[in-house]
């Protein structure tokens, strides 16, 4: 990726920079990586060149005690050495735009405002942080350290939302849901991508065991936590269906376990692994009741396969979807009734045709380009 280009006096202008944690640049990792990935391609795409910066979170002892004690939402997680040298690199490069990406480094975006920075800024969002707060606080709280549980940092998590907002021109959301809680926070103007799908299902062979399904998901987040409960209540007089679970902690996954009887709890597995492993499913299942912040991400993978997905419209956010062709399911009973529909081993082509035309409707680099430059030029 060129982050910088030569206009005609020969002069280097660096049209886009982009504000990263290190940790979600690596080419491996879970939900933000693939996004974040995305992004950056999609931004490439749109011709804004941009100049990658990215930080590690500190981790010195003194710090992560502080982030500890102090009820204070994303204190000491930007270096101070960067955040200085960050300002010296506007100063000089003068970049039109200033991509942040995910809500750590969102939180620079008053620091930016404070220190004269004229430019637009805009916030590649993965999804609002306070949203994951509340629902693991309803549905989960066992999964939720005590200090964030607390209505000193959950108040002072809220004024830091609303604060960013005020400092940003933008926000570029990946799905439809989040789009509406940037709004309820005060953002200017947003923008919401569509997720792309790569199909790669050629080396995809496809042989489903008859009544076998499977999902990967973080299952210490409340919404996937309390779908596959909701789930699994359900199952629990269909011993005839099996749901292969593949994802962690593995404390939580071996819970599960115990206590439904139709789910086999796999842990966390490679990609490698995950790619063999589904190719015995009769579909990927996706059971997702409460909105949530984000997308799924190992949908777009499922489907790049050729899997047939099955979730609800609140777990295919952020996708474009043709019901005609994949139902949607509302509650954990037609959703079951859908597996017994789908995953019973017959009629494989037909499931493959349906998830075909979800994958051709999902947007091409050249629409979600165009998407970019629109939004930014309106800015």
């Amino acid at each position: 990726m060129k982050p910088e280009r030569l206009c005609s006096k020969g002069l280097i202008v660096v049209k886009a920079l982009v504000i990263s944690p290190e940790k979600f640049l690596e080419p491996r990792g879970g939900g933000v990586n693939w996004c974040t990935r995305e992004f950056l391609s999609s931004l490439q795409h749109a011709s804004l060149h941009p100049q990658v910066c990215s930080y590690r979170t500190p981790r010195e002892p003194w710090i992560r005690l502080f982030r500890r004690i102090l009820p204070i939402p994303f204190y000491g997680m930007i270096p101070a050495l960067f955040r200085k040298n960050m300002v010296e690199l506007v100063k000089k490069q003068k970049p039109k735009y200033i991509f942040l990406n995910n809500s750590e480094s969102a939180s620079f975006a008053p620091y930016l405002r404070n220190q004269g920075f004229q430019g637009k800024i805009i916030y590649l969002s993965h999804g609002v942080e306070i949203m994951d707060v509340i629902n693991n606080l309803r549905l989960a709280p066992s999964f939720l350290p005590s200090k964030h549980q607390g209505s000193l940092w959950l108040g002072n998590l809220l004024k830091w939302e609303l604060q960013i907002r005020s400092a940003l021109d933008g926000v570029i959301c990946v799905s439809e849901t989040d789009l509406v809680f940037e709004e309820w926070l005060g953002a200017k103007k947003c923008l919401f991508l569509p997720r792309q799908i790569r199909s790669s299902g050629n080396d995809f062979d496809w042989t489903p065991k008859s009544r076998r399904v499977g999902l990967v998901a973080t299952l210490n987040h409340g919404p996937n936590f309390h779908g596959l409960a909701m789930l699994g209540n359900q199952l629990q007089n269909h011993d005839n269906v099996e749901v292969r679970v593949v994802g962690g902690p593995e404390q939580v996954g071996r819970s599960l376990a115990t206590q439904y009887k139709a789910i086999t709890y796999l842990g966390p597995i490679s990609d490698e692994d995950l790619h063999s492993e589904a190719q015995s499913w009769g579909a990927f299942i996706n059971p997702i009741f409460c909105y949530a912040r984000g997308v799924s991400t190992k949908v777009a993978t499922a489907l790049g396969w050729g899997l047939p997905v099955l979730t609800t419209p609140i777990g295919s956010r952020g996708y474009r979807w043709d019901e005609q062709a994949l139902p949607l399911s509302r509650t954990p009973q037609e959703l079951l009734k859908r597996i017994h529909e789908v995953a019973n081993g017959k009629n494989t082509l037909k499931w493959r045709n349906a998830t075909k035309k979800v994958i051709k409707i999902a947007p091409q680099h050249s629409e979600i380009a165009m998407m970019i430059r629109g939004f930014c030029n309106h800015l």
